[in-house]
């Protein structure tokens, strides 16, 4: 691996990382921040000819799975929001499953699961 691809995984992990205690504490408001924060350094990095990427879906997945075994409902609804605004269709499409699995990850709670099966399954089912 280069020096480079090293550091794209860096950077995502330490994403990931951030995003985890931001889900912990329930920042919704510091998640968002961090995450637009992050399509801004994007967009700094096209424009100054930077051409690696940071593995959205890798984070998503990671996040979002988080959020399920965390069981916060307000942040599992923002990273819906996220899915379908930021990642791509490609994305999406891969990332799919994840959402019928973090439902086995969410805390045994039968409100939660009946909320997740009534609000979140019904918009990644295809008609």
């Amino acid at each position: 691996m280069s020096e480079i691809s090293n550091y794209k995984w860096c950077i995502t992990d330490n994403i990931i990382k951030h995003g985890k205690k931001r889900i912990e504490h329930k920042d919704k408001f510091g998640l968002k921040g961090m995450l637009q924060e992050i399509k801004y350094e994007e967009i700094k990095r096209k424009q100054e000819n930077i051409s690696y990427q940071l593995n959205y879906a890798h984070i998503h997945k990671s996040l979002f799975l988080h959020s399920c075994i965390k069981g916060n409902i307000e942040i599992i609804i923002f990273l819906v929001k996220v899915y379908f605004d930021i990642l791509s269709l490609c994305d999406q499409l891969a990332l799919r499953q994840n959402v019928y699995y973090g439902k086995y990850l969410l805390p045994k709670d039968k409100k939660l699961i009946k909320w997740y099966n009534d609000f979140i399954i019904p918009v990644f089912r295809f008609k």
